[in-house]
């Protein structure tokens, strides 16, 4: 589609992580996890201040649109351009046209 072909040209480089969480450690008080990056093309925008007065959003939210032949959800990361490493919230599946899906999501930051 139209939009998929624009994410891909002019959109940046970034990675979905799947994040799987492993057995609990009192050594470390940590669980292990397990990850898989798959490299994607991504799109920013950042949140208006009309948007982040409601509430709704935090004035460090972004909200990505992003190319994916996986099935996305919350338990996914998203690493961008810069290294910078986003959670994904409120995620909706756009479109789907010859096995493109355009996914649009709130990226929260870890840090």
């Amino acid at each position: 589609t139209t939009a998929t072909r624009l994410i891909n040209k002019y959109g940046s480089s970034g990675a979905l992580v799947s994040v799987t969480l492993g057995a609990y450690s009192p050594t470390t008080t940590k669980r292990a996890e397990t990850t898989v990056s798959t490299p994607t093309r991504y799109t920013l925008r950042q949140y208006s201040l009309k948007e982040i007065e409601t509430g709704l959003v935090s004035a460090h939210d972004v909200e990505l649109t992003f190319v994916s032949d996986i099935e996305v959800n919350e338990s996914f990361r998203f690493t961008l351009n810069d290294g910078s490493t986003l959670n994904l919230v409120n995620i909706q599946k756009v479109e789907v046209q010859n096995l493109s899906i355009i996914y649009k999501a709130r990226g929260v930051s870890n840090a």
